[in-house]
């Protein structure tokens, strides 16, 4: 039954990366989400039901538009892989229980903001205030409000000041913007769900996957230096992994000594 119910949680998430994409992709255009058939970017044709089964259209039609051949962006396979991805490992890791949907709001969060900052280099405040609120209500439900709200503020602290400091303190050097407001109150976000010490690491994967990235994205670039690099989805990267192993890894680490 825990596999079969896997299996319909990772169906649903690549739907809700699909939907993702498509909703921040309109917004970014000034367009509803909400009214509208999908059309094929390049020739504007409307897509059929067929065309809109997450991964699978995408592959069977190998990545091309069925109308006119114009190359699908790889995005669109990405997003719907990396959200049912976070809909099976959270309730893997967490299993079906208040604890698992907890940790799946949070990822849903965290793949609307990477979308987002990829597509249109801001962090919604939007999905930080839900982040913050889901959080609120979880915890007035734990049945240990006052510890939660201790463990949640310090969390949130913990890492997101430190960083903010850090950053001022290197901008007011070097003249230049070191990080986004909207990286900072993600780490504020986040760190609520989780202790200081998950928070650190998930800032060291966060650093290690956007390094990656910068080098991957940038390489042979004239300009790369000047070219604005979003840091949220490596933060979000960071966050998650932190969330799935973190604790174990951790506990690793503490037994060396």
């Amino acid at each position: 039954m825990k596999l079969y119910f896997l299996v319909l949680s990772g169906i649903l998430g690549l739907c809700v990366g699909s939907f993702l994409l498509c909703a921040v992709s309109r917004r970014a255009e000034g367009r509803s989400f909400l009214k509208g058939r999908s059309r094929c970017d390049a020739c504007g044709h409307e897509l059929a039901a067929r065309e809109l089964i997450p991964v699978f259209s995408y592959l069977f039609q190998k990545g091309r538009c069925r109308s006119c051949g114009a190359k699908i962006p790889a995005s669109c396979l990405w997003a719907e892989l990396c959200s049912g991805a976070v809909f099976v490992s959270a309730f893997a890791v967490r299993g079906f229980t208040l604890d698992g949907l907890q940790l799946l709001i949070l990822g849903i969060l965290l793949l609307w903001i990477s979308v987002s900052d990829a597509v249109t280099m801001e962090i919604p405040n939007a999905a930080i205030l839900a982040g913050i609120a889901a959080r609120l209500a979880f915890i007035f439900f734990s049945g240990s409000i006052l510890r939660e709200l201790a463990s949640a503020a310090i969390g949130a602290v913990s890492i997101s000041v430190p960083v903010l400091l850090i950053a001022l303190a290197y901008e007011k050097r070097k003249k230049v913007e070191a990080m986004g407001g909207g990286d900072i109150k993600l780490l504020f976000m986040a760190g609520m769900y989780f202790a200081w010490q998950l928070n650190l690491m998930a800032v060291i994967f966060a650093c290690i996957y956007g390094i990656a990235a910068a080098m991957i994205l940038n390489h042979g670039k004239q300009d790369a230096r000047n070219r604005p690099f979003p840091f949220g989805p490596a933060i979000a990267a960071g966050v998650w992994t932190a969330a799935l192993v973190g604790a174990p890894l951790l506990d690793w680490y503490v037994g060396l000594f």
